[in-house]
């Protein structure tokens, strides 16, 4: 996962997950992003989790 704190915006951080082929490649990513007070370390790991969830959900569907 790739997390962005302030570094492209001053108050906005991100984080991203990768969405891989198949073959494990990286293809796309899903990404949320937030206001830096409301992206704590400690909610920045619960957002990965749900990411990391969400892209497994899309996996499956676009591999069937």
């Amino acid at each position: 996962y790739a997390v962005n704190q302030e570094e492209s915006a001053a108050g906005l951080s991100a984080v991203a997950v990768p969405l891989r082929d198949r073959a494990g490649v990286t293809v796309a990513a899903v990404a949320m992003s937030a206001p830096s007070v409301r992206l704590q370390p400690r909610r920045i790991r619960e957002v990965t989790i749900a990411l990391r969830e969400c892209a497994a959900g899309i996996r499956a569907d676009l591999i069937r």
